[in-house]
């Protein structure tokens, strides 16, 4: 997957986007461990975890520089790695 570098882009779409809103809701609810979280998000959606971490991993290192993600990495732990 390549940067995020324009305007169409500021955003992730698909499956990064489902996952890492995921995330952003279970965590809201639960509040458990980034592990839990991957594999709640991961076991509702008949999903491998390490698929989904590897496509969490992936939106921050494509989106972290956007207003997207600053604005909703806010609403999770500094410890989960996303």
């Amino acid at each position: 997957m390549k940067e995020a570098n324009s305007k169409s882009e500021a955003e992730p779409e698909g499956i990064e986007r489902e996952l890492f809103e995921a995330a952003l809701r279970c965590y809201s609810v639960c509040h458990e461990d980034f592990d839990a979280t991957v594999r709640m998000i991961s076991s509702s959606r008949g999903l491998d975890p390490e698929y989904t971490k590897k496509v969490l991993k992936n939106v921050k290192e494509r989106f972290s520089g956007t207003e997207y993600y600053k604005k909703r990495r806010t609403m999770i732990p500094k410890e989960f790695d996303v």
